[in-house]
């Protein structure tokens, strides 16, 4: 019986240092809510560090979904019964299936924590792309090409999806079986520019950057207006951009805000010019069939916030 007592006391110490799983029900607390999105809340619970990221409908068509991924933090377990997915206190390794999400990374200063992208080719970010040659991450490929083997050597704490038509039930059924937390974003279902652009809030409460998040995007809406209204004055007249990185003018229209401008190559015309392009390339409607792919999104803008 001695010997036993010292092995009872160390099971009920370990018993009582367990968690109970809270209900779903308690997580309704509003975490952030959306002023421009309408695709996304976080919530919370009393007491608790640990958030709830829901996703309305992140893909186009008339199906009505949501999708769920629950971050604990300080140990606390899923809620009981919590049928979506789970994320370990905050993102530290992170695989983007499009450019955009890079791009929100990177505007948080969180693009270290990029390990693995969709379609290598198409990145215009740097210091990225140095990464992958370096070996520091790498390309998994894209739809039914996802290579498993190199996504698992990498080690991702979550998976950042996209989605078009529907979930690709290929892919999540993979993920699911290795055990990959992923998360559908829907900033690209967005109807208005600002919506779009609010989806960098949710990359931040996964990056475990909610203060950045916040502040990041409470700057974005007055510098839109500004920008718009700085438009409008030259509204029904040609763009044309020249763009420093390919070193060749590129002729756009501004159709989505009906506010293009008229530019000549001059340092001050030309620097108006990519602030439209800007607001054309973050905040258009890129529905399938029309616009640019979304492999395309990290030319998307974020990493051009401090230009505007």
């Amino acid at each position: 019986m001695r010997r036993l007592l010292p092995l009872l006391c160390g099971l009920l110490l370990a018993a009582c240092g367990q968690r109970a799983a809270r209900p779903i029900g308690d997580f309704t607390l509003p975490v952030y809510t959306p002023r421009y999105a309408s695709g996304f809340e976080i919530t919370g619970a009393a007491g608790s560090r640990s958030t709830l990221v829901t996703v309305h409908n992140p893909w186009y068509g008339d199906e009505v979904t949501d999708q769920y991924l629950f971050i604990a933090r300080d140990g606390e377990p899923a809620p009981a019964g919590f049928e979506g997915q789970v994320l370990r206190d905050e993102a530290r390794r992170v695989v983007c299936m499009s450019g955009s999400y890079i791009a929100m990374l990177d505007a948080l200063g969180a693009a270290d924590r990029v390990v693995g992208v969709s379609g290598a080719q198409y990145l215009i970010n740097e210091t990225l792309r140095r990464r992958i040659a370096r070996g520091e991450a790498a390309d998994v490929g894209f739809d039914s090409n996802v290579d498993f083997e190199r996504l698992m050597a990498l080690r991702p704490d979550l998976v950042m999806l996209f989605g078009i038509g529907g979930a690709d039930t290929a892919l999540t059924g993979k993920l699911r079986e290795l055990g990959i937390p992923y998360l559908y974003m829907g900033e690209h279902c967005e109807e208005s520019p600002l919506g779009k652009s609010e989806w960098v809030v949710v990359a931040a409460e996964i990056a475990g950057l909610r203060t950045e998040g916040s502040r990041l995007f409470a700057a974005i809406p007055e510098r839109y207006e500004r920008l718009r209204a700085l438009a409008q004055q030259t509204a029904g007249k040609n763009i044309v951009v020249h763009f420093a990185e390919r070193h060749h003018l590129a002729a756009q229209r501004a159709e989505d805000f009906r506010l293009p401008i008229a530019c000549r190559a001059d340092r001050r015309l030309r620097r108006l010019a990519h602030r439209v392009l800007f607001l054309r390339n973050v905040f258009k409607s890129d529905k399938p069939g029309q616009g640019k792919g979304h492999h395309d999104g990290d030319r998307a803008g974020y990493q051009r916030m401090d230009d505007v």
